[in-house]
């Protein structure tokens, strides 16, 4: 008497295909992205002028913006062009007395819940340029402690106005779907 193999185990081939399937593609793919060509040529050199400015203690009283100022030497065209990151300094102690400290991003969420944001003003005459870091959920009242204050500043290598020549440029290069805009448009 013989019997089939797979007539008593259907779903043996299901498994074969399940198991070797998924081996066939790994081997597959580590093929395909370890092959290395050519090294290419060398880049241009890029300009990475990011300043980095560090700020001691600082207390925020939450009910009031907290004012970080910037350095003169800053322009107002950096800071209007530029990109501005700010992060604040806490440490906890957790327990067995060791302490942590985290560099909170802002906009963001600090060890409190008290959440915050930022504004820069690019200074004017008389006033100096600055941060102002707001309070904008207030989960913990009162005066908050950061134990440091740190800002990036990327200055922007160049600066492109991307926007259209006119809302009929855009109107008339693609398909209008309504018919009364189109009929309103100046030939």
């Amino acid at each position: 008497m013989t019997t089939d193999f797979f007539a008593i185990y259907p779903t043996i081939p299901i498994m074969r295909f399940y198991l070797f399937f998924p081996l066939s593609c790994l081997c597959l793919a580590t093929v395909i992205f370890s092959c290395k060509g050519p090294e290419g040529p060398a880049g241009a050199n890029g300009n990475a002028d990011v300043l980095q400015l560090n700020y001691g203690s600082q207390e925020q009283q939450g009910t009031t913006d907290l004012f970080v100022p910037l350095p003169e030497s800053i322009s107002p065209e950096a800071i209007e062009s530029g990109l501005i990151y700010i992060y604040v300094k806490q440490t906890i102690t957790v327990s067995g007395g060791t302490a942590l400290a985290y560099w909170f991003p802002i906009p963001g969420e600090t060890t409190t819940g008290n959440e915050y944001s930022y504004y820069v003003f690019p200074g004017s005459s008389g006033f100096s340029a600055g941060v102002y870091i707001r309070r904008v959920v207030n989960y913990l009242p009162g005066t908050e402690h950061f134990e440091a204050v740190r800002m990036l500043i990327i200055p922007a290598g160049s600066v492109t106005n991307a926007r259209l020549a006119g809302p009929e440029a855009y109107i008339k290069d693609y398909p209008v779907w309504n018919a009364d805009i189109k009929k309103r448009l100046p030939e």
